[in-house]
């Protein structure tokens, strides 16, 4: 009897030191689970910065549209807003009269037909087919309408550009097309439309310069 006395008393002498590493197990489990969460939102914590600088060393420019219509894109710098007008160019050859003292380069190729003059620091560039007939109505020859620009801003001002602004005409009667763009500092100006209203758009450029 007192043998089965002394048994019992050491199986539950194990039993209760079991209970107890278990126990004591699974807090340590517990804590460490609960370091290494701590590790990990600190970790996303320090990166959320370096995620946020990145996105806004990234965004250099900013669009928006004035009272009249015009679109504007603020850049970093000035140098930046002249190198997003890419197709300007200085007309250095030309071989046709457009009237009031300007001269301009026409040619020619694969169907298309150009006239591009400077007036200060703009670029004029018309794009028309070399058949009349694939030409729009309201403006069927690119002469014309070239001398009729030039004529137009003879008494009638664009804004003046810091560096360069281009309008550039396409008198496709299935792609008709027109857009005016200039810089001033850091900011780019556009007007652009794609109905047969290069005259419009250009007048529209004239009374934008006068407010911006």
């Amino acid at each position: 009897m007192k043998r089965m006395h002394v048994a019992a008393f050491c199986a539950f002498s194990i039993l209760l030191t079991g209970c107890t590493s278990n126990s004591s197990a699974a807090d340590d489990s517990g804590s460490t689970h609960q370091e290494n969460t701590q590790e990990v939102g600190s970790s996303q914590e320090a990166q959320e910065p370096s995620q946020q600088e990145t996105a806004s060393s990234s965004n250099d420019t900013s669009a928006s549209s004035t009272n009249s219509g015009v679109e504007k894109q603020s850049f970093d710098n000035s140098e930046k807003a002249a190198a997003a007008i890419s197709d300007y160019r200085t007309v250095k050859q030309t071989n046709i009269d457009l009237g009031h003292g300007i001269t301009a380069l026409q040619d020619a190729g694969a169907g298309h037909k150009f006239i591009s003059w400077n007036e200060g620091n703009w670029l004029i560039k018309i794009d028309y087919p070399i058949q009349s007939k694939y030409a729009v109505k309201n403006h069927p020859d690119s002469r014309k309408l070239a001398e009729t620009i030039v004529a137009y801003l003879e008494t009638h001002y664009l804004p003046a550009p810091d560096n360069q602004g281009v309008i550039k005409i396409q008198g496709f009667k299935d792609s008709p097309s027109s857009v005016v763009k200039w810089q001033d500092g850091r900011v780019v100006y556009e007007l652009k439309s794609e109905k047969n209203n290069p005259m419009e758009l250009i007048k529209r450029a004239v009374e934008a310069g006068k407010n911006l």
